[in-house]
């Protein structure tokens, strides 16, 4: 019986470890993909003198792998004619959002 709750404890502990490294994994990809994506808006914003309409362009352009494409296409994109917002939802089901000048989610 020791010997199985033994078992059990060590199964638990690396349980909590990988639950764990999952979250850390995820944030680290979605600051990843929200700062590529903000970089590509404010370049497009640069050249073009507006903010884009379009957000596939975008997510074309912003040279992303295949993880954080799919992070990317979690992201929703608000847009007003000076500002544009970056949502998502997390882990947790907590929606964030981008913030450009501290370059995070909030």
């Amino acid at each position: 019986m020791r010997k199985y709750a033994e078992k059990i404890a060590w199964f638990g502990f690396l349980n909590i470890i990988l639950g764990f490294s999952t979250l850390k994994s995820y944030d680290y990809v979605s600051e990843r993909t929200g700062l590529k994506l903000s970089k590509q808006i404010d370049l497009f914003k640069i050249h073009h003198s507006n903010i884009p309409t379009d957000f596939d362009s975008i997510k074309e352009k912003a040279d992303l792998n295949f993880i954080e494409g799919i992070f990317a296409n979690r992201i929703q994109y608000v847009f007003t004619e000076d500002n544009y917002e970056l949502k998502t939802v997390n882990l947790r089901n907590k929606e964030r959002i981008f913030d450009k000048e501290v370059e995070e989610w909030k």
